[in-house]
């Protein structure tokens, strides 16, 4: 098993979504579009929401108020609500909670990127709106998550009831390496689709995958980003028997190295 530190780094705000082929990572905040109104009397306010990610690794790095924001933000996508309002005015507190979102659960495959809305009262700013950008609607979104619960029921039927952490972990890597290939053209590579439904994927989606699979097995697990040998890149955080350890289920596929990489080099 591959267990590597890496430094993360921040993701790059861009003005529109863009999907990323090869072993690029996705950006998360891809499609923050900023739209600001005079406030009126209608403007909503954030709905209580309950937290289910307070185990979650992304979550606990967070201050209380980006946490709010945080519940506001997951709800509002596993519930597929059009727009939320959220607690906070301030863009980089929604974007630290929609990242730290996608990082604590690899499986919302169903959404790209999101926009805002700012409301202000002359030269104040008194209300934000949170709009995820789905990819397709509930219905089909609730057809392919039933396929992709299908496959993963198989995917871990090989796994003991008395498993270890570390044999949790080992599992899921060997598995995915061996039963799905690296390929940069594979079609929704920056999710979970490409591994459990299409076989095939680049970093983007190991990363997603191993998260949803650990996560189902109740080992903590988080998704990071960054740069590897200059390129964009995604691997895991995984919590291991109280130690947390970096896991690259990309570098644990050959198929990977073609890129003048040797395979020597990452062991």
């Amino acid at each position: 098993m591959e267990l590597r530190k890496k430094c993360r780094i921040g993701l790059l705000l861009l003005a529109m979504l863009c999907l990323v082929t090869g072993c690029s990572p996705s950006d998360w905040k891809t499609a923050t579009d900023t739209i600001t109104e005079h406030a009126s009397k209608g403007i909503k306010k954030p709905e209580e929401v309950e937290s289910i990610s307070t185990e979650a690794y992304a979550y606990q790095t967070l201050d209380e108020k980006t946490k709010k924001v945080y519940d506001e933000v997951l709800d509002a996508i596993l519930k597929n609500k059009e727009s939320v309002a959220v607690s906070t005015t301030e863009q980089e507190v929604l974007d630290n909670a929609y990242n730290a979102v996608n990082a604590d659960y690899g499986g919302l495959f169903w959404v790209s990127g999101y926009m805002y809305t700012q409301h202000s009262r002359g030269d104040n700013i008194i209300g934000m709106d949170f709009s995820p950008s789905y990819t397709m609607e509930q219905s089909e979104r609730e057809e392919i998550q039933a396929q992709i619960d299908s496959r993963v029921e198989e995917l871990l039927t090989g796994i003991p009831t008395e498993a270890s952490d570390y044999e949790k972990v080992k599992y899921v890597f060997e598995t995915l390496i061996e039963q799905v290939d690296y390929n940069p053209d594979a079609e929704n590579n920056q999710n979970i689709i490409s591994v459990f439904l299409n076989g095939e994927t680049v970093c983007q989606g190991y990363a997603c995958a191993t998260q949803y699979l650990l996560r189902l097995l109740n080992i903590q697990c988080a998704i990071v980003t960054g740069k590897a040998d200059g390129d964009a890149h995604a691997w895991n955080l995984v919590r291991m028997d109280g130690d947390y350890y970096y896991l690259d289920t990309t570098w644990g596929n050959s198929r990977y190295y073609g890129k003048d990489r040797s395979a020597e080099k990452y062991v």
